[in-house]
């Protein structure tokens, strides 16, 4: 008789975006995403008893992962949240922006050395649900690049977009 049998990380999942990033290994501006590997022991290739996970946040461009302490769990949600209110128009750049180096620094990341915290504000050309006043040809090609650049996806670029259409 023939028992297959193993251990390992199983395949990882995108927990969605966190934070605003320059990353530290590529020098992309990118919004790093929280990606979650169960760890199980597996019989004939099904995971059958999970022993474990890895955490950490990933950027979208280079794959550069940086390591999620276990005791930070909560910032981590925490700050997905305060990105997703962001995103949504029910925060200001400037208290996000605040919020993110907080963030950062509490994972151990300074974003003062890897960079800056990477997300372009109204002031860098960026995209900012608050700024207004902006001409709506300038909105939707600042929201063109970032889609360049990795830093949305394919169904956020169509939604933000069509929310500037409106």
């Amino acid at each position: 008789m023939v028992l297959i049998f193993g251990f390992g990380p199983g395949k990882a999942q995108d927990r969605g975006e966190v934070a605003p990033l320059t990353c530290p290994a590529c020098g992309n501006d990118a919004m790093f995403h929280h990606v979650v590997s169960k760890k199980s022991f597996s019989l004939f290739f099904v995971p059958v008893v999970p022993y474990g996970k890895d955490e950490y946040l990933l950027c979208p461009v280079c794959t550069q992962v940086l390591p999620v302490p276990e005791d930070v769990g909560d910032a981590v949600e925490g700050m997905k949240s305060r990105t997703a209110a962001w995103r949504s128009g029910d925060l200001a750049w400037e208290r996000y922006e605040a919020q993110v180096e907080s963030f950062w620094v509490e994972l151990g990341v300074s974003s003062r050395s890897a960079g800056r915290v990477a997300f372009p504000g109204p002031e860098a050309g960026g995209v900012s649900p608050s700024s207004e006043g902006r001409d709506l040809a300038e909105r939707v090609e600042a929201l063109a690049r970032m889609h360049e650049r990795g830093e949305i996806t394919d169904e956020q670029f169509d939604a933000a977009k069509a929310r500037l259409l409106e």
